[in-house]
């Protein structure tokens, strides 16, 4: 994972690491952060 952020063009917006286990706790922290910025994301912009 750092390896794939070292190569972005872009520093990542947010980048957090921990010690495996991605059980249903460690996905219950990240999982509202990763919505909403698949929602920005696809979000098309609002018209002026």
């Amino acid at each position: 994972m750092r390896a794939l952020a070292r190569a972005l063009p872009e520093p990542p917006v947010r980048a957090e690491r921990a010690d495996g286990r991605h059980n249903f706790a460690y996905w219950s922290t990240v999982i509202p952060d990763a919505f909403a910025l698949l929602g920005a994301a696809l979000t098309p912009p609002r018209a002026a």
